[in-house]
């Protein structure tokens, strides 16, 4: 056992250890309530049947003292006394009887498992009660207004008449959440990098197969932070059911590593870089954050999963529209905030991602959530070999996360890290035409291509305070891959990181190579030393990333001829020259290997 792996171990137990048996006193200690409201955002979000509510009513008589014919007398007796006693109120719209059941021994009647325990407002009653059973009526209870709800059902709590009251709530099947109508809402929304990478294939493929729901893919996102209330995020963020053990103090919906400190990995906030609460605006400016640092995990996080909204009046006022839609609509966030302020700029330290990845690993291990893909847009031209070690840890067949990085924005080779590291999946970016886009960098150490944005068309996605804003860069690109790996997953949860990074890689479509889209710049190179046999020297990767063929890891056909397209020889970067170049540009094969 390396000395990381030990050092994780000894965390992760530490942290078992120390919050266990606190966690489970508090929760038994927990008292639910007698009545339970709808919240606002079960209302709006429809999660719950309108103004309906389950009431449990107490009962004189329990159901082993009553004997009935049929269903249809039992409803009919219990519907007079219930109908008598609470539907002469206007607030009570209509009462519907359910069953009647006696809780004191649940196991008489075969729902042991079903009621393991008597509920915590029936065991502080049963010390007032004198019944040897305690019998309760289940209603459907539905009322005249939200507000007539909760003033009815307190005061039924204050005489005593009900045992407890919950929502209404909606339940659904566990079926494939990738239907067929999801995949025709995204194509209808026509924005145009989803047609790029042939999403809206690979969504009518996902729902035509036999995909899991409850095997959700969860991406972590290393970046500035994320407004985890965005209305188009916030049913996408993942929800830590045990905050605490990964290391990071109530990381309930991620870990802000730039706050770590002895023993602690860091803190529960995702706040983005600048602000001082979620739902809030970034604000460019000598005294406000730096807007685009502030927005840049939001909008990041929009591209993988944001969800596709219909733009209806209510809905515009809020930003939300067709233009916007994240690539894996089932896929959960994981915010990890690494950026904070070094000498008045927004950046990410070595520190703060090695905290990261070591969160992302205990995450993982301690079995908390499906973690199987990192997103990581940010780079620097130095590398740092404890966090390649890092980087090779999660890669490994034991975590079996996959990285992917953005190669950075400065129309180089210069290699990026973490993109370039060899485990990693290094993504250039294109444009509306599947040009390179003019400012992304390229390179042997590139894996892919995906869509960044170029000239005036942009990545439309989610931005902090609620909004929407366009943004372009590998920094986009990236996300795109990330997405595209978790449907892969989705699709197929068993798939090793291998296997994923192979299906992503080795399906992505040439056609980035065809020299007519490039204004004739050839960013696929020969190598002039082999005679007779030119080695390629692909400087986008295997090309534009496909999400379709990387399902089932099968290459698209209809661009393979890219390559023959692309005549022989060797140029200055991104030109095409005579075979009888400049003798110095021999060693252009050299440079690449060097960078």
């Amino acid at each position: 056992m390396n000395i990381l792996t030990h050092s994780l171990l000894l965390s992760l137990t530490a942290s078992v250890a120390g919050c266990g048996q606190l966690r489970d006193a508090g929760l038994e200690s927990v008292q639910p309530p007698v009545v339970k409201l709808a919240s606002n955002s079960e209302r709006q979000n429809g999660q719950v049947v309108p103004r309906s509510y389950i009431v449990t009513f107490r009962s004189q008589v329990g159901a082993t003292l009553l004997r009935f014919a049929s269903f249809r007398d039992e409803y009919r007796h219990h519907y007079s006394y219930l109908s008598s006693d609470y539907r002469g109120d206007p607030r009570v719209r209509d009462l519907r009887y359910l069953a009647t059941i006696d809780l004191a021994n649940p196991g008489k009647h075969g729902v042991s498992s079903g009621l393991p325990k008597i509920p915590s407002p029936l065991r502080l009653a049963w010390d007032q009660s004198s019944l040897k059973e305690m019998p309760a009526t289940i209603t459907a209870v539905d009322f005249a207004s939200e507000d007539d709800a909760q003033s009815m059902l307190s005061a039924w709590e204050e005489q005593g008449v009900i045992w407890f009251a919950e929502p209404n709530y909606k339940n659904h099947l566990l079926e494939n959440p990738f239907t067929t109508e999801l995949a025709e809402r995204y194509k209808s929304a026509e924005i145009w990098w989803h047609e790029k990478i042939r999403l809206t294939e690979a969504l009518t493929k996902l729902a035509a197969s036999n995909i899991n729901p409850d095997q959700t893919p969860i991406v972590a996102v290393l970046d500035s932070g994320v407004d985890i209330e965005h209305p188009a995020l916030k049913n996408r963020i993942f929800t830590n059911p045990t905050p605490g053990v990964s290391g990071c103090v109530d990381d309930v919906h991620g870990c802000d590593t730039t706050q770590a400190d002895r023993g602690n990995l860091g803190v529960g906030s995702v706040i983005p870089y600048g602000l001082t609460g979620y739902s809030q605006n970034c604000n460019s400016g000598q005294k406000g954050p730096d807007a685009s640092v502030c927005q840049h995990g939001t909008h990041v996080s929009g591209i993988i999963a944001a969800e596709l909204a219909i733009n209806t009046a209510d809905q515009s006022d809020q930003g939300l529209g067709w233009d916007v839609a994240g690539v894996c609509p089932v896929c959960k966030i994981l915010p990890i905030k690494i950026i904070s302020n070094i000498e008045g700029q927004g950046s990410a330290s070595d520190e703060s991602i090695i905290n990261a990845m070591q969160y992302v690993a205990l995450f993982r291990n301690s079995g908390r959530g499906a973690v199987r893909v990192v997103n990581s847009s940010f780079g620097k031209y130095t590398p740092n070999r404890a966090v390649e070690l890092l980087v090779n840890v999660l890669s490994e067949s034991a975590s079996q996360i996959l990285i992917v990085a953005a190669a950075s924005n400065e129309d180089s080779m210069l290699r990026s890290y973490p993109a370039a590291y060899p485990g990693v999946i290094g993504v250039a970016a294109t444009g509306p035409s599947d040009e390179k886009a003019v400012y992304s960098n390229y390179g042997p150490w590139v894996k892919v291509a995906a869509p960044g944005g170029n000239g005036g068309v942009e990545i439309k996605s989610t931005v902090p305070g609620g909004t929407f804003e366009y943004k372009r860069g590998t920094s986009m690109a990236s996300p795109v891959v990330a997405g595209i790996a978790g449907l892969v997953l989705a699709y197929d949860p068993g798939r090793s990181v291998e296997a994923l990074r192979n299906s992503i890689v080795a399906t992505a479509d040439k056609r980035v190579y065809d020299p007519d889209i490039n204004n004739g710049i050839n960013y696929l190179y020969y190598d002039p030393l082999v005679a007779g046999s030119p080695q390629r020297w692909p400087l986008l990767g295997s090309g534009i990333v496909d999400a379709a063929a990387a399902l089932d890891g099968k290459s698209a056909s209809y661009s393979s001829n890219v390559y023959d397209r692309v005549q022989p020889g060797c140029g200055t970067i991104g030109t095409y020259q005579n075979p009888r170049s400049p003798w110095w540009l021999l060693f252009l094969p050299l440079l690449l290997v060097l960078l």
